[in-house]
Protein backbone atom coordinates (compact mmCIF):
# COMPACT_ATOMS: atom_id res chain seq x y z
CA UNK A 1 0.00 0.00 0.00
CA UNK A 2 1.42 3.65 -0.79
CA UNK A 3 2.26 6.35 2.05
CA UNK A 4 0.53 9.81 1.04
CA UNK A 5 3.15 12.13 0.03
CA UNK A 6 5.58 14.02 1.67
CA UNK A 7 8.61 16.43 0.56
CA UNK A 8 10.78 16.39 0.11
CA UNK A 9 10.94 12.31 0.70
CA UNK A 10 8.83 12.09 -2.54
CA UNK A 11 10.59 14.75 -4.56
CA UNK A 12 11.29 12.06 -7.44
CA UNK A 13 8.00 10.86 -7.20
CA UNK A 14 6.66 14.44 -7.77
CA UNK A 15 8.48 15.04 -10.75
CA UNK A 16 8.07 11.92 -12.18
CA UNK A 17 4.42 13.31 -11.88
CA UNK A 18 5.08 16.30 -13.48
CA UNK A 19 6.78 15.15 -16.49
CA UNK A 20 3.31 13.35 -17.32
CA UNK A 21 1.27 15.72 -15.80
CA UNK A 22 -1.83 18.03 -18.96
CA UNK A 23 -2.87 20.36 -16.57
CA UNK A 24 -6.32 20.37 -16.53
CA UNK A 25 -7.69 23.61 -14.76
CA UNK A 26 -8.69 25.93 -17.89
CA UNK A 27 -11.62 22.95 -19.04
CA UNK A 28 -14.15 25.23 -17.89
CA UNK A 29 -16.16 27.53 -19.81
CA UNK A 30 -16.20 30.58 -17.23
CA UNK A 31 -12.63 30.86 -16.64
CA UNK A 32 -11.40 34.78 -15.79
CA UNK A 33 -8.39 36.14 -17.30
CA UNK A 34 -6.71 36.01 -13.92
CA UNK A 35 -7.60 32.49 -13.30
CA UNK A 36 -6.54 31.61 -16.69
CA UNK A 37 -2.87 33.71 -16.22
CA UNK A 38 -2.80 31.95 -12.45
CA UNK A 39 -3.27 28.25 -14.30
CA UNK A 40 -0.43 29.23 -16.58
CA UNK A 41 1.93 30.37 -13.34
CA UNK A 42 0.97 27.21 -11.72
CA UNK A 43 1.92 25.11 -14.40
CA UNK A 44 5.44 26.76 -14.95
CA UNK A 45 6.16 27.01 -10.96
CA UNK A 46 5.82 23.25 -10.56
CA UNK A 47 7.11 22.41 -14.04
CA UNK A 48 4.28 20.77 -15.67
CA UNK A 49 4.62 19.39 -19.38
CA UNK A 50 1.54 20.29 -20.48
CA UNK A 51 -1.80 22.32 -20.15
CA UNK A 52 -5.44 21.94 -21.62
CA UNK A 53 -7.13 24.89 -22.48
CA UNK A 54 -10.68 25.13 -24.15
CA UNK A 55 -10.11 26.56 -27.50
CA UNK A 56 -11.54 29.99 -25.89
CA UNK A 57 -8.11 30.54 -23.92
CA UNK A 58 -5.70 29.39 -26.38
CA UNK A 59 -4.10 32.21 -27.41
CA UNK A 60 -3.92 33.67 -23.63
CA UNK A 61 -2.28 31.00 -22.49
CA UNK A 62 0.34 31.14 -24.92
CA UNK A 63 1.23 34.69 -23.92
CA UNK A 64 1.32 33.53 -20.45
CA UNK A 65 3.51 30.57 -20.90
CA UNK A 66 6.02 33.11 -23.03
CA UNK A 67 9.47 31.60 -22.94
CA UNK A 68 8.22 28.67 -20.59
CA UNK A 69 8.76 25.04 -21.48
CA UNK A 70 5.30 24.29 -20.77
CA UNK A 71 3.57 22.43 -24.01
CA UNK A 72 -0.30 23.83 -24.78
CA UNK A 73 -2.49 20.53 -25.58
CA UNK A 74 -5.58 21.67 -27.60
CA UNK A 75 -8.60 20.66 -25.39
CA UNK A 76 -11.12 17.93 -25.72
CA UNK A 77 -12.64 19.15 -29.09
CA UNK A 78 -16.16 17.61 -28.78
CA UNK A 79 -18.09 15.70 -30.93
CA UNK A 80 -19.45 18.64 -33.74
CA UNK A 81 -20.37 18.19 -37.47
CA UNK A 82 -17.20 17.20 -38.89
CA UNK A 83 -16.23 20.53 -41.21
CA UNK A 84 -16.92 22.27 -37.62
CA UNK A 85 -14.96 20.25 -35.47
CA UNK A 86 -11.97 20.04 -38.51
CA UNK A 87 -11.85 24.02 -38.45
CA UNK A 88 -11.70 23.82 -34.29
CA UNK A 89 -8.89 21.46 -34.61
CA UNK A 90 -6.85 23.53 -36.98
CA UNK A 91 -7.38 26.87 -35.47
CA UNK A 92 -5.52 25.04 -32.59
CA UNK A 93 -2.66 23.26 -34.64
CA UNK A 94 -2.47 27.08 -36.39
CA UNK A 95 -1.83 28.98 -32.83
CA UNK A 96 0.73 26.44 -31.87
CA UNK A 97 -0.85 23.73 -29.91
CA UNK A 98 1.51 20.34 -30.14
CA UNK A 99 -1.50 17.70 -29.66
CA UNK A 100 -5.22 17.81 -29.62
CA UNK A 101 -7.41 16.11 -28.04
CA UNK A 102 -11.03 14.75 -29.65
CA UNK A 103 -13.98 13.18 -28.11
CA UNK A 104 -14.85 9.90 -29.79
CA UNK A 105 -17.90 9.59 -31.57
CA UNK A 106 -19.55 7.13 -29.29
CA UNK A 107 -22.99 7.11 -30.56
CA UNK A 108 -21.71 5.80 -33.65
CA UNK A 109 -19.79 3.56 -32.00
CA UNK A 110 -22.62 2.29 -30.01
CA UNK A 111 -24.99 1.70 -33.11
CA UNK A 112 -22.18 -0.64 -34.64
CA UNK A 113 -21.38 1.87 -37.23
CA UNK A 114 -17.95 1.29 -37.32
CA UNK A 115 -16.58 2.11 -40.09
CA UNK A 116 -18.22 5.99 -40.27
CA UNK A 117 -17.00 5.90 -36.55
CA UNK A 118 -13.78 5.40 -37.81
CA UNK A 119 -14.04 7.66 -40.86
CA UNK A 120 -14.77 10.60 -38.01
CA UNK A 121 -11.82 9.93 -36.49
CA UNK A 122 -9.51 9.34 -39.29
CA UNK A 123 -10.59 12.86 -40.49
CA UNK A 124 -9.07 14.49 -37.55
CA UNK A 125 -5.99 12.32 -37.68
CA UNK A 126 -5.51 13.66 -41.16
CA UNK A 127 -5.44 17.58 -39.74
CA UNK A 128 -3.03 16.48 -36.77
CA UNK A 129 -0.74 14.93 -39.42
CA UNK A 130 -0.36 17.97 -40.88
CA UNK A 131 1.18 19.73 -37.95
CA UNK A 132 3.25 16.44 -36.57
CA UNK A 133 0.63 16.80 -33.67
CA UNK A 134 -0.32 13.41 -31.61
CA UNK A 135 -4.00 13.01 -31.78
CA UNK A 136 -5.76 11.75 -28.38
CA UNK A 137 -9.26 10.10 -28.51
CA UNK A 138 -11.57 10.15 -25.88
CA UNK A 139 -13.91 6.69 -25.03
CA UNK A 140 -15.28 7.98 -22.33
CA UNK A 141 -14.90 4.65 -20.25
CA UNK A 142 -17.86 4.85 -18.09
CA UNK A 143 -20.63 4.64 -20.92
CA UNK A 144 -18.54 1.42 -22.00
CA UNK A 145 -18.52 -2.20 -20.72
CA UNK A 146 -15.15 -4.16 -20.66
CA UNK A 147 -15.53 -5.38 -24.59
CA UNK A 148 -16.72 -2.03 -25.53
CA UNK A 149 -13.35 0.06 -23.98
CA UNK A 150 -11.02 -2.49 -25.73
CA UNK A 151 -12.97 -2.58 -29.29
CA UNK A 152 -13.43 1.34 -29.12
CA UNK A 153 -10.00 1.65 -28.58
CA UNK A 154 -9.16 -0.59 -30.97
CA UNK A 155 -10.92 1.09 -33.78
CA UNK A 156 -9.53 4.41 -32.82
CA UNK A 157 -5.94 3.33 -32.70
CA UNK A 158 -6.78 1.50 -36.12
CA UNK A 159 -7.44 5.16 -37.45
CA UNK A 160 -4.46 6.44 -36.64
CA UNK A 161 -4.91 7.52 -33.11
CA UNK A 162 -1.96 8.39 -31.13
CA UNK A 163 -3.29 7.77 -27.84
CA UNK A 164 -6.43 6.69 -25.83
CA UNK A 165 -8.13 9.24 -23.24
CA UNK A 166 -9.85 7.42 -20.76
CA UNK A 167 -12.67 10.05 -20.23
CA UNK A 168 -13.18 13.98 -20.67
CA UNK A 169 -14.00 14.41 -17.15
CA UNK A 170 -17.34 16.29 -17.45
CA UNK A 171 -19.93 13.37 -18.28
CA UNK A 172 -20.05 11.39 -15.13
CA UNK A 173 -17.38 9.11 -15.95
CA UNK A 174 -13.84 8.70 -14.25
CA UNK A 175 -10.89 6.65 -14.55
CA UNK A 176 -9.98 3.96 -12.66
CA UNK A 177 -7.11 1.70 -12.69
CA UNK A 178 -8.91 -1.42 -13.95
CA UNK A 179 -9.38 0.58 -17.21
CA UNK A 180 -5.30 1.73 -17.16
CA UNK A 181 -4.70 -2.23 -16.84
CA UNK A 182 -7.36 -3.11 -18.93
CA UNK A 183 -6.12 -1.80 -21.60
CA UNK A 184 -2.83 -1.97 -21.30
CA UNK A 185 -3.53 -6.01 -21.38
CA UNK A 186 -5.40 -6.26 -24.25
CA UNK A 187 -3.06 -3.76 -26.46
CA UNK A 188 0.70 -3.56 -24.36
CA UNK A 189 2.74 -1.47 -25.76
CA UNK A 190 0.74 -0.95 -29.05
CA UNK A 191 -1.06 1.40 -26.82
CA UNK A 192 -0.94 5.27 -25.34
CA UNK A 193 -2.68 6.06 -22.62
CA UNK A 194 -4.22 9.15 -21.42
CA UNK A 195 -5.69 8.89 -17.76
CA UNK A 196 -8.26 11.21 -17.42
CA UNK A 197 -11.71 12.07 -15.01
CA UNK A 198 -11.54 12.60 -11.16
CA UNK A 199 -8.22 12.08 -10.43
CA UNK A 200 -8.15 13.71 -6.96
CA UNK A 201 -4.66 13.64 -6.19
CA UNK A 202 -0.51 13.41 -6.41
CA UNK A 203 -1.20 9.89 -4.95
CA UNK A 204 -3.84 8.35 -7.62
CA UNK A 205 -2.21 10.29 -10.05
CA UNK A 206 1.12 8.18 -9.40
CA UNK A 207 -0.78 4.93 -9.08
CA UNK A 208 -2.18 5.49 -13.35
CA UNK A 209 1.44 5.88 -13.96
CA UNK A 210 2.46 2.77 -12.22
CA UNK A 211 -0.71 0.83 -13.52
CA UNK A 212 0.89 1.79 -17.29
CA UNK A 213 -0.72 5.34 -18.17
CA UNK A 214 1.82 7.72 -20.52
CA UNK A 215 -0.33 11.15 -19.20
CA UNK A 216 -2.31 12.27 -16.25
CA UNK A 217 -4.76 14.68 -16.97
CA UNK A 218 -5.17 16.64 -13.41
CA UNK A 219 -7.16 19.48 -12.03
CA UNK A 220 -6.44 22.50 -9.36
CA UNK A 221 -6.50 19.90 -6.87
CA UNK A 222 -3.22 19.03 -7.36
CA UNK A 223 -1.65 22.40 -7.20
CA UNK A 224 -3.68 22.71 -3.63
CA UNK A 225 -1.94 19.47 -2.47
CA UNK A 226 1.71 20.63 -4.10
CA UNK A 227 1.07 24.01 -1.76
CA UNK A 228 -0.01 22.14 0.86
CA UNK A 229 3.13 20.11 0.89
CA UNK A 230 5.46 22.42 0.42
CA UNK A 231 7.11 21.17 -3.05
CA UNK A 232 9.48 23.29 -5.00
CA UNK A 233 10.41 22.16 -8.00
Amino acid sequence: MMDLFCCPRDNDKIIKIMECIEYTALLSLNSTDAEVKKACEDAKRYKMARIVPFQTYIRDVFRYLEGSDVKVVQGCCDVFPRAERIHILEEGLKLGCCEVDIVGHQALFLDKKYDEYQDDVRACVEVANRYNAPLKVIIETGFLNDEEKILMSKLSLEAGATFIKTCMGMRGGRCSIHDILLLKDAFGDKIKIKASGSIASLEDAYAMIQAGADRVAIRALAVEQLEALGYIS
